[in-house]
């Protein structure tokens, strides 16, 4: 028994939101085991849409979700798409 959850560590509602489900979940089921699978944005430096700010926003959320994770699996953006 456990949880399985799909989210972005990218910024706005992608890292925030799955941040405060994942405290939320802890909160309430503190034992059950949990698993979470991260999307990374692909930076690619001639054609990014991203911020300047992106690559923090990013690691700042992966190590609030790393300490409340029993186990993260991360994905690059492009690479889930082969």
């Amino acid at each position: 028994d456990g949880f399985t959850l799909f989210g972005s560590v990218d910024g706005g509602t992608g890292s925030g939101f799955t941040t405060r489900v994942l405290e939320t979940i802890n909160d309430e089921y503190g034992k059950k085991s949990k698993m979470g699978f991260q999307i990374f944005p692909s930076f690619n430096r001639q054609n990014s849409p991203h911020s300047m700010l992106a690559p923090y926003n990013c690691s700042m959320s992966l190590s609030s979700q790393m300490e409340l994770l029993d186990t993260v699996l991360c994905l690059d953006n492009q690479g889930a798409r082969k």
